[in-house]
């Protein structure tokens, strides 16, 4: 019986579902009896049952295509497999030939990626990302693969990876390939916020990737810094706790909308037909409910098609730079929600900017990309009018107050940080408090939110219920007045 990893991956076989059936009493795939493989390959035997992996990947480019050309995305994109997901045969086959590159995250991977080379099933033109545990042995097998003209890259998860990378790349005498795992700084909430941010086990810091960057700058070796690696995970929460509030309210007017648009066209109808058999003048509730049940019926491709052109319309008016403009301010001035944006804003700029200043980015370097990465164009403008005042002899906490954007009590802090000499610390604990506050905000948005829609569908729901009954509660009364 075979043992060996690699043996036990070769002695699996992958197959869809759909690609069998049956002859006679034998199981065949693609013409293959499976008794065959039995009586080569013997026992252990796994088969596993696989949906149509291509199919997959080709769902996942297209989606991917929508969103790029949603947002206007120019950039580059890759796609990679990690090979922890499924090792095996078919599997690995389909992802390669849909030109998908792989990701490993262990030794036994890196063997069966020595396999695959051998067997020609990964070209020069394949991308392998080194992940996971590395050894002196990983990294030396590494530096011989890129020897031989294939594109490695291993991720630096620690500092003495780099070392390592380094010394072995000289002894093979190759220009390595290297990449860098970060440690985001917003630690970010649900199960790995123990483990998120800066107490992540893996990645490096920022001031780390910094000191490495300056190593590979002294070597003349900075071109071979080729990718930055994060795993966004749960550690980037804010603008996602905010869109999972909304979710509810905007599933509740869709939900009442439909409602409403039901009574419009059924209902309200059936009524009427009822009112005129009876005679008789209606209530104007009544009246106004009908004529507005009409104008829907008569309408309603028209009504739809408005709605439709009216959002595509607002959607393309939002990416313009007017649009961006009073779109953020008005996202700022809203009721509730302005207030928490405002919150994620201040928790985005002071983590950022105090991360940069502690790696030792000078300021006005570090101001300019954390207005870049604000979200908002009215608060990249204030960042940056602070960063001009800044660059004339200013310092942070007046050009800042200035802006309008900031709370008092944030500029104050900041003003204390400078006098102190730590205003990188004190950023760190401003955006500390303000993390916090936006998950209360956040859970108090929703719980008010709730009510609302609420008391807006009984509302318009009972309304057209009451202005229907109005008229039987008249001939009621007139026939006991009779």
């Amino acid at each position: 019986m075979k043992t060996r990893y690699i043996d036990l991956i070769e002695q699996t076989f992958d197959f869809p579902k759909d690609e069998f059936k049956l002859d006679g009493e034998n199981l065949v795939w693609n013409d293959l009896p499976l008794v065959d493989l039995l009586k080569k390959h013997g026992t252990p035997l796994r088969i596993t049952y696989l949906p149509k992996i291509g199919e997959k990947i080709e769902m996942a480019r297209s989606s991917f295509a929508k969103a790029f050309a949603a947002h206007d995305y120019q950039g580059k994109y890759e796609y990679f497999y990690c090979t922890k997901s499924n090792h095996f045969h078919y599997v690995i086959d389909q992802v390669l030939k849909k030109g998908v590159n792989l990701e490993t995250s262990s030794a036994y991977d890196l063997e069966m990626i020595e396999l695959l080379i051998e067997r020609g099933r990964i070209t020069k033109d394949s991308t392998i990302l080194c992940n996971g545990f590395k050894d002196a042995e990983f990294i030396e097998l590494a530096m011989w693969a890129q020897k031989i003209g294939r594109n490695i890259i291993p991720i630096v998860e620690k500092y003495t990876e780099l070392e390592l990378i380094l010394d072995y790349a000289k002894k093979v005498g190759v220009r390595p390939q290297i990449g860098m795992r970060v440690k985001l700084s917003s630690p970010g909430s649900g199960r790995w916020q123990a483990s998120g941010g800066y107490r992540s086990k893996f990645g490096l810091t920022v001031s780390e990737i910094v000191k490495a960057f300056e190593e590979l700058k002294a070597r003349g070796m900075e071109d071979c810094f080729k990718l930055l690696h994060f795993h966004l995970g749960s550690q980037i929460t804010n603008i996602r706790q905010v869109k999972s509030a909304l979710t509810y309210p905007i599933g509740v007017l869709v939900i009442a909308a439909g409602v409403i648009g039901i009574m419009m066209i059924f209902v309200i109808p059936s009524f009427e037909a009822m009112f005129k058999e009876f005679g008789g003048e209606l209530p104007a509730l009544t009246q106004t409910v009908i004529n507005a049940s009409h104008f829907f019926v008569n309408n309603v491709f028209l009504i739809i098609g408005g709605i439709v052109g009216s959002l595509y319309a607002f959607a393309y008016w939002k990416r313009t730079p007017s649009g961006t403009r009073i779109i953020d301010r008005a996202l700022l001035q809203f009721p509730v929600i302005g207030g928490v944006m405002r919150k994620i804003a201040v928790a985005r700029f002071t983590r950022t900017l105090g991360t940069l200043l502690s790696s030792g980015v000078p300021i006005l370097d570090a101001m300019e990309i954390v207005a870049k990465s604000s979200g908002n164009y009215i608060i990249e403008q204030g960042i940056m009018q602070a960063r001009a005042k800044i660059a004339e002899g200013k310092n942070m906490a007046e050009p800042l107050a200035e802006t309008n954007v900031f709370p008092s009590m944030v500029v104050q802090m900041i003003a204390v940080g400078e006098q102190t000499g730590a205003l990188d610390t004190m950023l760190n604990k401003i955006a500390d408090f303000y993390e916090e506050e936006v998950d209360v905000a956040v859970s108090a948005m929703t719980s008010l939110l709730e009510p609302i829609m609420m008391v807006f569908i009984g509302g318009s729901v009972g309304t057209m219920i009451i202005a229907m009954y109005l008229p039987i509660f008249t001939m009621a009364g007139n026939i006991k007045a009779g």
